[in-house]
């Protein structure tokens, strides 16, 4: 039996073994086979989401072209924002930037400059949050004053060593490994005579200081937020915060 992640392998000869098959899809869904893969359309608009509630007008979403996941992503992205009347700013990288950590650090920075700003940037996965971060860095780009930053994966490694740490949605990855082994067993087992596939779902957004700021035009109500997130280990109370504010 194989679980495998298969880019240029010919399915249709590891079909003939006649053994059981899933594969972590890549840059299609493949036919004929098990597939393990992600709710990623779901992914894109819980990202839209989050942003929304915290105010943002103005969207962007970088990733690559030729894989389902980075596609669907964005489309769930633009998908959710359109619902809002929303446009997103788009930058796709050509293939094989996520494996080679290939990228046209001034073209990415041209982009990045261009934007109008505030915006909320959705990143197809942490490698390419990554990107943004230390290609923000390099021109002077505020982070997440003038651009926040979300990525997906929630990969510590990588999440941290940004500056600043770089929020991530969580996806039900362990949970996921359960499945495809269960569907494994049945598919031994011959309880399973046809391809299913097996859909990794979201688990949560994991916020760190990369997309920590609110868009409040006004700006002492916007003083008191951000007293609130500096504070909140403390008692705090309204007659106490509206000291701080000519309110």
């Amino acid at each position: 039996a194989i679980i495998a992640q298969l880019g240029d392998v010919n399915i249709g000869l590891l079909k003939n073994l006649n053994i059981p098959i899933i594969v972590q899809n890549y840059r299609d869904r493949i036919p004929g086979v098990c597939n393990l893969t992600g709710d990623y359309l779901g992914t894109g608009r819980l990202a839209a989401e989050f942003f929304i509630n915290k105010g943002y007008c103005h969207f962007a979403y970088y990733g690559i072209s030729d894989t389902v996941w980075s596609r669907e992503r964005g489309a769930g992205y633009e998908e959710r924002l359109a619902r809002q009347q929303y446009g997103v700013h788009r930058l796709l990288e050509p293939s094989g930037a996520n494996e080679q950590w290939a990228y046209n650090l001034e073209t990415l920075g041209a982009w990045l400059k261009s934007l109008p700003k505030p915006v909320a940037l959705f990143a197809c996965d942490d490698y390419f949050a990554l990107h943004i971060s230390e290609t923000c860095k390099f021109f002077g780009l505020s982070v997440p004053d003038e651009i926040a930053i979300l990525g997906v994966d929630n990969d510590e490694l990588l999440c941290n060593i940004s500056n600043p740490p770089l929020s991530s949605i969580v996806l039900d990855v362990e949970n996921g490994g359960y499945a495809a082994a269960k569907v494994l067993h049945e598919l031994i087992e011959k309880k399973i005579t046809r391809p299913t596939n097996i859909t990794v779902g979201v688990v949560q957004i994991l916020s760190r200081q990369s997309t920590q700021k609110y868009v409040i035009r006004d700006k002492y109500i916007m003083q008191v937020v951000e007293y609130i997130e500096s504070h909140y280990t403390q008692p705090l109370s309204v007659p106490a915060l509206q000291t701080l504010v000519p309110l």
